[in-house]
């Protein structure tokens, strides 16, 4: 990512209301390129995309009570992707 470059941000959270509270809120205070995820296993299918950043609820499990928590999303990301090339928060 340079300068130049549009930020790449994931968010990932169950509540949709708030997502897209989030996700509005982002696009009127920068230049990002957004996309949204209601469960952590989406979130991992489309790491292939390259986030620059991860914004990932803790508990996940509105849409689906057997949905992993964050802390476990965040493990499984770690392990697909050696951790490299985005931030989570």
């Amino acid at each position: 990512m340079n300068g130049k470059d549009k930020i790449k941000l994931f968010l990932v959270d169950d509540d949709a209301v708030f997502l897209e509270l989030l996700k509005i809120e982002f696009l009127q205070r920068g230049d990002f390129i957004i996309q949204t995820y209601s469960t952590g296993e989406l979130c991992i299918a489309d790491l292939s995309h390259k986030p620059d950043v991860i914004i990932l609820d803790y508990h996940l499990n509105g849409v689906d009570k057997n949905a992993m928590n964050g802390i476990e999303v965040l493990t499984k990301q770690k392990r697909q992707s050696g951790c490299s090339g985005y931030y989570a928060v």
